[in-house]
C-alpha cells in the first residue's frame, strides 16, 4: 500500500502498449469499479527502465486492500503471459536516450538499466508534491487524472490513427486553455512570445503555417472553453465534452481556498510555457498544461507529435488574439 490507500504497478511491456492498455487494464478497472472495490485510479506510460505502464489505484473504504492489490497484480500477470511482448533491442535504445530523456524532466538520477520484458512490479505510490502542491492540489489533480484516462482508454479502444489522436489532443489543449485563462490578451503573455516565453519549435524546424480551416476550428474551441458553463454533463457530446466537464471541475476544485494557497508553480513538462510567473498569478495555466501532457501521455503522442500541436495551437491563438484585439 502507498500513501492514502494508493497502490501502484509497474508494467514493463516491449510492446503495443495501447493493446496492454484495452486489454488488460480497461477489464480490470472495469471489474474493480463495478465491485466498488476503488475509489479513483489512473495510469501513465513511462520510459524509466524500459517502455511501462504505470497503474494506480485507490481502494475504497470498505474493500480489502491486500485483495485488491493481489487482483491487480495477478490479472495484469494472467495476461502478459498469455500476450508476452517479444524482447526487442530496447536496452540499446534505452542507453541512448535515457539520460536525455531524464534531462528534459530536470532529473539528475535514473535507472539505467531495463527491466525485464512483461515483468509486473509492485511499487509504493509517491505524491508528486514538487509537481503539484499541497494535498488538496494532488487530490483534485488525482481525480482529473481519473476522469482523464477513463477518457483516454474510450479513445484508445476505438484504434485510432496517429492523425486522429492529434487532432483531439489539440482540441482539449486549447480547450483547457480557455478554460484556465479566459482572457485571450492574458493567456498570450503566458504563451512563446510572451514575457518569456520560448518558442516549441526547435531551431532548424520549418516556420508552421496554418490552413484557415485549423485557424477557424481553434477559434471555435477556444471559444467552447471560454464561454460560460451551461451545465453540460461529461455524457454530452462525446469526449471532447468530458474533457471540457473534467478540466471545469479541476479549476473549481483549485480556486477552494484550501487548495488555492497550496498551488505549486513547479516549471510544467509542457513545450508551451517555460516557465510559471514570478508574482504566482496565473498558477492555473502552467497545472492545466501539466496535465494535458499528461493526457498527451495517456494517449501515446510522440515528443514530436506534442511538439507540433503546442506550436499549432501557439500561432492559432496568437492570430485570434489579434484578429479579435483589432476588432475592439
Amino acid at each position: 500500500m502507498g500513501e492514502s490507500g494508493w497502490i501502484a504497478t509497474h508494467v514493463y511491456y516491449h510492446g503495443d502498449l495501447d493493446a496492454l492498455l484495452t486489454g488488460a487494464v480497461a477489464p480490470l478497472v472495469d471489474e474493480l469499479d463495478r465491485d466498488r472495490a476503488i475509489e479513483d485510479w489512473f495510469f501513465v506510460r513511462y520510459w524509466e527502465g524500459g517502455p511501462h505502464v504505470r497503474l494506480r489505484v485507490r481502494t475504497s473504504r470498505n474493500a480489502d486492500p491486500e485483495r485488491v492489490h493481489h487482483l491487480v497484480n495477478e490479472r495484469l500477470r494472467a495476461w502478459t503471459a498469455a500476450h508476452p511482448a517479444p524482447d526487442t533491442n530496447v536496452g540499446h535504445e534505452y542507453a541512448r536516450t535515457a539520460k536525455r530523456r531524464a534531462a528534459l524532466e530536470n532529473r539528475t538520477s535514473y535507472e539505467t538499466g531495463v527491466r525485464p520484458n512483461n515483468a509486473v512490479e509492485p511499487r509504493p505510490y509517491e505524491r508528486e508534491y514538487a509537481a503539484y502542491g499541497s494535498d488538496e492540489v494532488l487530490s483534485a489533480v488525482e481525480r482529473h487524472f481519473a476522469e482523464s484516462s477513463w477518457l483516454a482508454l474510450r479513445i484508445l479502444a476505438t484504434g485510432p490513427s496517429r492523425d486522429r489522436r492529434s487532432q483531439a489532443a489539440l482540441a482539449m489543449l486549447v480547450v483547457a486553455l480557455a478554460v484556465a485563462e479566459p482572457d485571450l490578451r492574458r493567456l498570450a503573455a503566458l504563451l512563446p512570445g510572451g514575457p518569456g516565453g520560448e518558442s516549441p519549435v526547435r531551431a532548424g524546424e520549418p516556420e508552421l503555417v496554418l490552413p484557415a480551416a485549423v485557424r477557424e476550428r481553434v477559434a471555435h474551441l477556444w471559444d467552447a472553453g471560454a464561454r460560460t458553463r451551461g451545465g453540460e454533463t461529461s455524457a454530452d457530446r462525446g469526449a471532447l465534452a468530458a474533457w471540457l466537464v473534467s478540466v471545469r471541475g479541476l479549476c473549481d476544485r483549485l480556486a477552494r481556498p484550501e487548495a488555492a494557497t497550496g498551488l505549486s508553480v513547479a516549471r510544467p513538462v509542457s513545450p508551451l510555457i517555460s516557465a510559471p510567473p514570478e508574482d504566482g498569478t496565473g498558477r492555473t495555466v502552467p497545472l492545466l498544461l501539466r496535465c494535458t501532457h499528461m493526457m498527451n501521455n495517456r494517449l501515446g503522442l510522440f515528443d514530436q507529435e506534442e511538439r507540433h500541436i503546442a506550436a499549432t495551437a501557439v500561432r492559432a491563438l496568437a492570430d485570434l488574439a489579434r484578429r479579435r484585439g483589432g476588432e475592439e
